[in-house]
């Protein structure tokens, strides 16, 4: 089980990440002391937690675990570790973990749109669907101008049968980001749903052109005209 936020986000970032422990632990060479963890502490913590992420892209959760463990046991108020952890529990299908390492990474960090997205996908897998969406508003709350937001919160409705707010989620993400096939897939199914099959080739074509597979969205959308 992939969790969309991790692998739309962190491919982007990981090859940066190791530079930027190492500002960090600069950066912190000054905090520590009696009252949390020591510059030794921080320095080993933000290490496990770079070969955790490492881990993560070759597709081995459960040894990214063991390092998202020792990151937190190191640095008890690592956010990113405990998002990080939720997403390997994610993809290991462990996904009422995952939102445990979630709420305490958002108990941590509430600022972060992405660990509201990534709760708001265990939630929707789980079929909670008042609270994956209620955690998808909440990232585009913080993340008014992501269009991923506006993805995920489109699923939720439409698994939800809202296709208009589903529709009108879709329209945004677009709007926003142009280039992104996933918004035009989801957007396609739901003119299938709804009967307007033009719209629907239309915006097959467009997920086609920006990368999509045809096969796969011709089939899903096929299948989504069939339940109108």
């Amino acid at each position: 089980m992939v969790n969309p936020v991790w692998s739309s986000r962190i491919k982007r970032f990981l090859p940066l990440l190791w530079v930027a422990s190492q500002f960090l632990i600069m950066a912190l060479s000054s905090c520590g002391g009696p009252s949390g963890p020591s510059e030794a502490d921080l320095a080993l913590s933000s290490r496990h937690y770079i070969k955790g992420t490492a881990l993560m892209e070759f597709q081995e959760p459960d040894k990214a675990i063991d390092e998202f463990d020792e990151a937190i046991r190191l640095n008890p108020e690592h956010a990113d570790a405990y998002d990080s952890r939720g997403h390997a529990y994610y993809e290991m299908g462990e996904l009422r973990r995952a939102i445990k390492d979630y709420d305490k990474a958002i108990e941590i960090g509430p600022e972060f749109d992405s660990t509201y997205a990534s709760r708001g996908y265990a939630y929707l897998n789980l079929g909670d669907l008042r609270r994956a969406i209620d955690d998808f508003s909440e990232a585009i709350r913080l993340g008014p101008e992501d269009a991923f937001n506006y993805v995920a919160r489109a699923n939720a409705y439409l698994v939800a049968e809202d296709r208009v707010h589903a529709l009108r989620d879709c329209n945004k993400a677009i709007e926003l980001d142009p280039q992104d096939p996933t918004a035009y897939g989801l957007r396609a199914s739901i003119f299938a749903l709804v009967g307007r099959e033009k719209e629907a080739q239309r915006d097959v074509d467009k997920a086609v052109e920006l990368g999509a597979d045809r096969t796969r969205m011709e089939w899903a959308v096929d299948r989504l005209g069939e339940q109108e």
